[in-house]
């Protein structure tokens, strides 16, 4: 037992001098880590060989790369002089085509439902973070990547963590006296936020005895950089140590038993981030030169990925993708199609028996338009020479034969990439019962994923924005030629609601309020404490894969129309409400079917003033489109002031031009005669009053009064 000891210790030792690549300065000594980095680095190591070399894993290797010539039809390079069929038929690239068309649209998303039972709306608010997260992080996008990989190769894989990247740039901020730029160094902060991502299974390497990812106790993720960009990224990245010892793959392949992949350039590096969660252990090595040894950086101490599948393998952690469930009956149909075509090319170019007892070119036999062919038959009959091959036409089996075969490939994916919806004479409901009915397998896939990986990338994903979200970070800015750093809260954008902080007898207490448009949340320390707590995790009730356009409008129709047939139904329906829903059923902006653009009433009256100051410098304005009363009645009040009144004529009579067109726009508004002043010459001897903007005679209004003289009730429509 202790000469085996020995011989370990001897090994051990062997391998840490062999795992020492020469410093980047070759000035400076080479990399000498400590005991604990050694053991480190070749922990990640053994893993990383262990886990490659799983014959499970090597196994699906080679279906993934079957399932990638499918999907992309490769063909193998032919012979020029070979006339055979080279064909490959799109099968797999079809059926997955037309899973991910009928998928595009399902929001796959997390819910969270608050555990306790209170009146403030904080599962509304934990809800409009995470979405806010999602939306500004290109998780739609990354989540369709991995459903394309699932469905080619069986398994895909999504990595959720908190992401950081920053730059130092020059960023110019005057110019000299010669014109020159002069620059100050900066810092830029491209991305802080969770971040999900999906990672090709080449580089992911998961626990060989697990049969899920809640199972595996450690993987480990492989990761090839530029050398520039890994000074960048993990240069100053706190935590990690010792960067400035990695030097790039060219340069550690001389005296090292680190095998340079095929993958890795010279100016290349090869980092592999092992997590541990029984051991709480985030390890990362980079070219051989270990750079981090901590915990797991996370709030939630699990794995931080999740895995995706096309067809569960039970007993198995590698899922199966459509390429291999199709394979065979795909390859049998491309092997008929490809001699049919030989077969069609014979009879096309002609076949001929020859007897060789008359010499015959090769090249004479090749036919083309009016050529002949010159045989020697020594008086004989030429039939005894040469004689053409009659093959007749394909036979009604062969087309039977392939459908059977597309058949059977439907029925293996249950993908149709015929889908039909149904045709016109059908009712909305009709025709979502028949393409409901022809998306069963696709809607079961579909759901299976996301109850298993939707809900785990939600629980990984809560749980650093909790965490990490009401952290205030330090930006540096420029005051009086100072630079000063302050601190800054997130803030995040709610589409259709307001939260807000309210006090009453019990105290701060949080409110939602429903809005058109999107608000803003400062989530500060007071607001951040609502996003505390307890949640459980769902699927979004809005799952679903929804119908085409046209059958959702359609059935919006249908309804509409019965529910506006019926009186009592007809009665409590909210007319604006009505046109917003159609608006957005024929994508369109309801705020542009809406009166005033959707522009609240402070903006519309700041509009006015705004106008008002263009048009009195004497630039004329054309009247502004959907303007509301509250618009219109600013300008109607500033022709009452000594402003106006001091205006040129000309001035005077844009303002009019453009109040006019207001007026005339919206048929809320009534008659402006009598109550705008005038502002034309006075009218003949003798009138009454002032003549007002449109030569009418109008009540007599005291130019020195500032006071507003038109009141909404002077716009209301009149009656008829």
């Amino acid at each position: 037992m202790a000469k085996d000891t020995d011989l370990e210790k001897k090994l051990a030792q062997l391998q840490d001098t062999q795992l020492e690549p020469d410093s980047a300065d070759p000035k400076t000594d080479k990399y000498r880590p400590n005991k604990r980095q050694r053991l480190v680095r070749r922990k990640i190591y053994e893993r990383y060989y262990d886990l490659r070399d799983d014959p499970l894993r090597q196994e699906a290797e080679e279906d993934w790369e079957t399932a990638d010539k499918e999907y992309n039809m490769y063909v193998p390079e032919m012979d020029p002089d070979d006339w055979h069929a080279n064909l490959k038929l799109p099968d797999a690239f079809s059926a997955i085509q037309t899973q991910m068309q009928e998928t595009i649209e399902r929001k796959a998303r997390p819910k969270l439902i608050a555990t306790e039972e209170s009146d403030e709306p904080t599962a509304d608010l934990a809800n409009s973070v995470l979405t806010y997260n999602m939306n500004n992080t290109d998780f739609d996008q990354q989540y369709f990547l991995a459903k394309l990989s699932a469905a080619i190769r069986g398994t895909a894989f999504l990595m959720d963590y908190w992401r950081t990247d920053k730059r130092v740039v020059k960023d110019p901020t005057d110019v000299d006296e010669d014109g020159n730029l002069i620059y100050r160094e900066k810092e830029i902060i491209d991305f802080d936020d969770d971040y999900t991502e999906w990672v090709p299974n080449e580089f992911i390497y998961v626990d060989e005895k697990a049969k899920h990812i809640n199972e595996a106790v450690d993987f480990i993720r492989r990761e090839v950089i530029n050398i520039d960009e890994f000074y960048r990224i993990y240069g100053n990245k706190k935590g990690f140590f010792d960067t400035d010892k990695v030097v790039s793959g060219g340069e550690t392949t001389t005296k090292s038993f680190f095998r340079l992949p095929k993958d890795i350039k010279e100016d290349d590096v090869e980092l592999l981030h092992y997590y541990n969660r029984a051991l709480d252990a985030y390890w990362c090595v980079a070219n051989n030169v270990t750079i981090y040894d901590g915990p797991l950086p996370s709030k939630h101490k699990e794995l931080p990925i999740a895995v995706i599948y096309q067809y569960r393998v039970p007993g198995r952690f590698w899922g199966m993708g459509v390429p291999k469930a199709m394979h065979f009956l795909s390859e049998e149909r491309s092997t008929i199609r490809r001699m049919n075509l030989d077969r069609q090319k014979i009879i096309i170019g002609g076949a001929f028996l020859h007897n060789n007892a008359f010499d015959i070119d090769d090249e004479d036999t090749q036919l083309g338009p009016g050529k002949m062919i010159s045989i020697d038959t020594n008086g004989r009959p030429v039939r005894e020479a040469i004689e053409p091959l009659s093959m007749g036409d394909v036979s009604p089996s062969y087309f039977r034969t392939e459908e059977i075969l597309l058949e059977d490939i439907r029925r293996a994916t249950g993908i149709d990439d015929r889908i039909v919806v149904s045709n016109s004479g059908t009712t909305a409901t009709q025709a979502a019962i028949v393409k409901e009915s022809s998306l069963k397998r696709i809607n079961m896939l579909s759901a299976l994923a996301e109850m298993d990986a939707i809900i785990r990338i939600g629980r990984l994903k809560w749980s650093n924005i909790q965490f990490f979200y009401p952290v205030p970070r330090f930006e540096q800015i420029y005051e009086d030629n100072e630079e000063k750093k302050e601190k800054v809260y997130r803030r995040i954008t709610v589409e259709g609601q307001k939260f807000s902080i309210v006090n009453d007898d019990g105290g701060p207490k949080l409110k939602m309020d429903e809005i058109r448009g999107s608000s803003a949340i400062n989530l500060d320390k007071k607001m951040a404490k609502y996003i505390q707590g307890s949640y459980d995790l769902s699927v979004g009730s809005d799952i679903f894969i929804p119908p085409s356009k046209a059958i959702a409008q359609t059935k919006f129709t249908e309804t509409l129309s019965l529910l506006l047939s019926n009186p009592a139904t007809a009665s409590v329906l909210d007319p604006t409400k009505i046109v917003s829903r159609a608006a957005k059923m024929i994508d369109e902006q309801p705020d542009q079917w809406l009166r005033g653009d959707g522009i609240s009433v402070k903006d519309m009256q700041m509009l006015a003033e705004s106008e008002n100051m263009v048009m009195a410098a004497g630039q004329p304005l054309a009247p502004t489109e959907g303007a509301t009363e509250d618009h219109t009645i600013v300008h109607l009040m500033y022709t009452n002031s000594v402003e106006f009144q001091a205006l040129p004529p000309e001035f005077q009579q844009l303002i009019a031009d453009h109040l006019m067109g207001e007026h005339e726009a919206n048929p809320n508004t009534g008659s402006l005669a009598g109550v705008m002043p005038g502002a034309a010459p006075a009218g003949p001897e003798g009138a009454g009053g002032n003549q007002n903007l449109l030569g009418e005679a109008g009540p007599s209004i005291n130019a020195e009064t500032t006071a507003p003289q038109a009141q909404p009730a002077d716009l209301q429509g009149a009656s008829y």
